[in-house]
């Protein structure tokens, strides 16, 4: 789309006597807008289903406009992992490398930062005009309409992309990715668990009022299971 818009454009400017620099934005924020949240829920959505053979962790994450959940979620759900996974590693022999891959991962997430909670407005009302100036076969043959784009279409295209001209890989080996990461996924929920168990332990040992909460609740656990008729 970007490439007819130019060609398009260094049509009119090239036929068309004008004083004035025309600027021509091509961008979907005005009429085809898709925001963070379901770009890359999309985005992880096709890397599950079609995903990279060498993937380390399975592709799952949430967004949210908290800065204090999110900086619990780094730390619980990114962090606390990376080293508990490591620690195994270390613990069975291995190299551990998940909290360097979360360190990267975490200096690029800061570093882009400013610009994903950010919002720009462009101003796109030449590219509509210049729409107005071409016949039905050129629209067609030169299309450049951003309202066509299907996003879910769009960025599953874009991961295949990624896949095959960037990882190399062929599309024979989905089948086998998939299952590596069906296994990666349960590894991916016992983490959590365990990053839960861990933090509520931690907890616990701390905060005397929450130990003693604690220990009430587990104790009418108790006492409801005696009462039940087949305890």
């Amino acid at each position: 789309m970007v490439i007819n818009l130019m060609l398009v454009a260094a049509w009119r400017e090239g036929t068309t006597k004008s004083r004035e620099l025309q600027i021509y934005n091509c961008c979907t924020g005005q009429r085809n807008p898709i925001k963070w949240k379901e770009f890359i829920g999309l985005s992880f959505k096709y890397m599950r289903k079609h995903p990279f053979s060498s993937v380390s962790w399975y592709p799952d994450g949430t967004v949210t406009a908290s800065r204090t959940l999110n900086t619990v979620n780094r730390y619980l759900l990114h962090w606390l992992p990376a080293y508990i996974m490591d620690s195994a590693v270390w613990l069975t022999g291995g190299k551990p490398i998940m909290v360097r891959i979360q360190d990267k991962l975490d200096k690029a997430a800061t570093c882009l930062q400013y610009f994903t909670t950010q919002e720009w407005q462009f101003d796109d009302e030449n590219v509509r005009t210049l729409v107005t100036t071409l016949s039905e076969v050129d629209r067609r043959e030169f299309s450049f309409d951003v309202a066509k784009i299907d996003w879910e279409n769009y960025i599953e295209n874009y991961i295949l992309g990624i896949r095959r001209f960037i990882f190399k890989e062929d599309q024979a080996s989905i089948p086998k990715a998939r299952r590596h990461v069906s296994r990666l996924y349960w590894l991916y929920r016992m983490m959590q668990v365990l990053s839960v168990m861990c933090l509520w332990h931690f907890l616990t040992l701390r905060y005397a009022p929450l130990r003693q909460l604690w220990n009430n609740a587990l104790r009418l656990l108790i006492h409801v299971a005696r009462m039940l008729p087949f305890v």
